[in-house]
Formats: C-alpha cells, sequence, structure tokens
C-alpha cells in the first residue's frame, strides 16, 4: 500500500512499532497527520481498506486500487 501511494505522489509513513491501533492513531494525531489508512485483516481480505479522517473522525471503506485517486480526490 505505502509503495503505491509513494508512486502517486502521495506522502506516506508507516507504523511499524507493533502498537495497538488506538496508540498508532494517537501517534498520527500527535504528528499532525490528516488521514490514516488502515490496513485491517477483514477489509483486506475483501480487496479494501479504511481511511480516517483525523479531523473529522469519519472513516471509508476503500478498494485498494482506488486508494490513491480516492485520497488525492479526498484532500483537494
Amino acid at each position: 500500500v505505502a509503495k503505491t501511494l509513494r508512486k502517486n505522489g502521495i506522502k506516506t509513513d508507516i507504523d511499524l512499532m507493533g502498537r495497538n491501533m488506538k496508540k498508532s492513531l494517537d501517534y498520527a494525531d500527535r504528528r499532525g497527520m490528516n488521514t490514516v489508512v488502515i490496513v485491517a485483516p477483514d477489509e483486506w481480505q475483501k480487496g479494501n481498506v479504511v481511511v480516517k479522517d483525523m479531523q473529522k473522525g469519519e472513516q471509508h471503506e476503500v478498494a485498494r486500487g482506488d486508494l490513491p485517486s480516492f485520497l488525492k480526490k479526498f484532500h483537494s
């Protein structure tokens, strides 16, 4: 996912610390990240990821193949 986003010119950071979800989201919030892409097992199996708007708290399930265009549209 990160490689695809970077190829599409989208700044990407990965949390490799093995934190639980709450701590990962707290970390993203402290770093001032507006959007988080969550790779959850159930959604991944369906070919999707979850995009969370950190400002509004909204979440969207997005097909992996549509992710770069969704994020570009989401931030325009």
